[in-house]
């Protein structure tokens, strides 16, 4: 059993009832709400919203579940989880970020990629840094400079600025030296 002090079974107790509250109220949904609590060891396991432990298996680090899936970390691996406690496609990265818009980048031996839903890879880990897609691309770095992908890997605009930001509305401000212009899809610019 895990000792926890009336201090911290409280504020545990007040967290979780604020992210049940919080929750879509007319939402219909049969699954209950299973969020991360920090035992005494550091460690994280998953509780309900009765504080109940719902996943005994403790993590190094553990996000909130989204979409049914939660990252977590152990022994410097991350990893992706269902809301009965299993790994996802019985892979492991470096690193990982959420999943966000069916995408999760991936770190590989400090290379970085992208995984579908199904786990499946979508843009091979070549890359020093992977930003999120927006507009259907995203900015990568490579050597020291950014460029933009598509979702597919491709290369749509070359590795060629110092800094490159998200495209929204089909514009992306970008910087090379001490001068930033905006970049359309096409990758031609427009001066600020």
């Amino acid at each position: 059993m895990y000792k926890i002090s009336y201090f911290q079974k409280a504020l545990s107790i007040i967290f979780v009832i604020s992210l049940a509250l919080s929750c879509n109220s007319n939402s219909k949904s049969t699954q209950q709400t299973v969020v991360p609590f920090l035992k005494k060891n550091k460690k994280y396991i998953y509780v309900s919203i009765n504080g109940k432990p719902e996943i005994n298996q403790e993590f190094d680090e553990a996000s909130q579940f989204k979409n049914g899936i939660a990252k977590v970390s152990l022994n410097n691996k991350d990893f992706f989880i269902n809301k009965s406690g299993t790994r996802l496609f019985n892979l492991a990265f470096d690193k990982c970020k959420m999943f966000k818009d069916g995408v999760a980048r991936i770190c590989i031996k400090e290379k970085w990629g992208c995984i579908n839903r199904e786990g499946r890879l979508m843009v091979s880990t070549n890359w020093d840094e992977i930003n999120e897609f927006s507009d259907g691309l995203c900015a990568v770095k490579l050597n020291h400079k950014w460029g933009y992908i598509n979702k597919k890997g491709d290369l749509e605009i070359a590795v060629q600025f110092d800094k490159a930001n998200e495209f929204k509305d089909g514009l992306a401000k970008v910087t090379n030296g001490d001068e930033s212009f905006y970049i359309g899809k096409n990758g031609k610019s427009w001066k600020e």
